[in-house]
């Protein structure tokens, strides 16, 4: 029986969150958002803020792109050794390197950046 409750982990929390989006369950949808919120700040290898930022845009959520994007412009060491850094769609990570409230530990990482845009540059010509 259905009862109205649902326990959120960070397992399950991206796929209810589209789904809350997608048949507009503005509760759950904002339990989830709270939820993603307070789980940030995570180890590298467990590093959530770049996947749930691309789905914050998607879902137009700008309270947790807001939240993302705080996280990784604060965290962008972290945040570049983790697995999904690489999910970053171009554009957006052009639009993070040009912010100016981005904190990197040293101007190589920012290179080390510069060099996977290059890279997407010439991926996208061999399609």
């Amino acid at each position: 029986m259905y009862c109205g409750q649902i326990v959120l982990c960070v397992d399950n929390v991206l796929g209810l969150f589209v789904l809350a989006d997608k048949y507009n369950v503005i509760d759950l949808k904002s339990s989830c958002v709270q939820y993603m919120q307070r789980h940030l700040v995570a180890p590298c290898d467990k590093c959530h803020a770049v996947l749930w930022y691309q789905y914050s845009l998607a879902c137009s959520s700008s309270e947790l792109q807001h939240a993302c994007l705080n996280y990784i412009l604060l965290n962008m060491d972290t945040v570049m050794q983790s697995a999904c850094w690489e999910c970053l769609d171009r554009d957006n990570l052009v639009a993070i390197l040009r912010r100016s409230d981005l904190i990197v530990s040293s101007e190589y990482a920012i290179l080390e950046v510069q060099f996977l845009v290059i890279h997407y540059k010439e991926c996208s010509h061999v399609y």
